[in-house]
């Protein structure tokens, strides 16, 4: 006698889908496992990286060699690199934001350099210059006409006539740091090329992500 051939099997649809559902979670949870681990591998190469002498060595050659040639280009008196670095928070969480001068040029070995006394700046006494980078391409400053007392007072103990003042970003947007030019002279709009200024502040950008 032949053997009866056993009936087909068909899940229903709902199980079908439920299935495929859960083969396609299980793998997005994989892909998502291998990304964080991918992502903790590349975070601590760049903490080690960052924590190398000879690496920090050459970033601050570079970062010298810009500002340097900054001030030649923007035909700036002084010229000067501030980076953001934080470490305290007010009670409520809010953080003390502040920036240290990390490197500076000026035009002629007569005029004075303020890198020494320019470190661990409270942010929170500069509001209308840190409001105006975050919102302008440039935020001008000259001296007696700040709206905040330690920015004037800042431009005062330098000697400066005029500033202007460069929000750096890095990747997604990050606050790095601000590029700072000067001139003992009053100085605008007018008398300083804005391409040139945007230029040197898009490559400080790159220069300052880690």
């Amino acid at each position: 006698m032949p053997t009866p051939t056993p009936p087909e099997t068909t899940l229903p649809p709902e199980l079908v889908d439920l299935a495929k559902t859960v083969l396609l979670g299980g793998a997005g949870l994989v892909v998502a496992y291998l990304k964080k681990l991918i992502d903790e591998y590349k975070a601590g190469l760049l903490k080690k990286r960052q924590s190398d002498p000879l690496y920090l060595a050459d970033k601050q050659l570079r970062l010298d060699q810009f500002t340097s040639r900054a001030v030649i280009e923007a035909d700036a008196d002084h010229t000067c690199v501030f980076k953001f670095h934080n470490g305290e928070h007010y009670a409520g969480g809010d953080s003390i934001l502040k920036m240290t001068m990390a490197s500076e040029d000026v035009s002629s070995p007569s005029f004075a350099r303020h890198k020494e006394d320019s470190k661990n700046i409270n942010t929170n006494g500069h509001p209308t210059l840190m409001n105006g980078v975050g919102k302008q391409a440039m935020f001008w400053l000259h001296a007696g006409r700040c709206e905040d007392y330690d920015t004037n007072q800042m431009l005062a103990r330098r000697g400066h006539a005029s500033s202007v003042v460069l929000l750096a970003r890095g990747k997604g947007g990050q606050w790095l740091g601000l590029l700072m030019l000067s001139w003992h002279k009053l100085q605008d709009e007018s008398t300083v090329s804005a391409a040139d200024l945007v230029a040197l502040q898009t490559e400080l950008g790159f220069l300052m992500n880690p």
